[in-house]
């Protein structure tokens, strides 16, 4: 089994020294109430890799980084609480580090079960430049699964579709892929 990375912003603004962000250890806390601690496998405080508006009282896109088992994820974004702010890490991983439970090779999470070559072969695919739209006009003929908060998903994962999140007064809350 491979292991999966998780972020929470850590709540820091920029130009507001008063303002106290959460530590990795207030997460890692709050973390092991969802999933336990058992399930925790790292964590530590890094930059997310999203764009950042420099204006004060914006948020600095500091977070805390998690790297939690597969099962730890599935009852963190299937558990009755929800994942109370936590998100998937869908960039490369964050650690150096992160490797399989099963060998030394380090090999990010959902390739775990993908041979070498078909693993290269997807994962060009995935990272050549225009396989992801930036505009909604890109998302016109696309699969697309929209959902309200707390509904029952299934957790395939499909890079290509769109999925729209919605609250209980139909306002988009979160679109993500997968």
């Amino acid at each position: 089994m491979a292991n999966v990375f998780i972020y929470r912003f850590d709540g820091s603004r920029q130009c507001d020294p008063a303002r106290r962000s959460r530590s990795v250890d207030d997460d890692r806390k709050a973390l092991a109430t969802l999933i336990g601690d058992a399930e925790i496998r790292h964590g530590e405080k890094l930059r997310v890799p999203v764009l950042v508006t420099e204006r004060c009282g914006s948020p600095t896109g500091m977070g805390n980084v998690f790297e939690i088992t597969e099962a730890g994820a599935y009852k963190l974004f299937h558990g009755f609480p929800g994942p109370q702010d936590f998100r998937l890490w869908t960039w490369e991983p964050p650690f150096p580090s992160a490797k399989t439970l099963a060998d030394d090779n380090p090999v990010p999470w959902p390739w775990k079960n993908i041979e070498a070559g078909a693993r290269a072969n997807t994962l060009a695919a995935l990272t050549q430049v225009g396989t992801q739209p930036t505009t909604l006009v890109e998302i016109v003929g696309r699969r697309v699964r929209v959902f309200k908060e707390g509904d029952a998903v299934t957790m395939d994962w499909v890079p290509s579709r769109v999925n729209i999140v919605t609250n209980e007064h139909s306002d988009i809350t979160r679109i993500y892929f997968g």
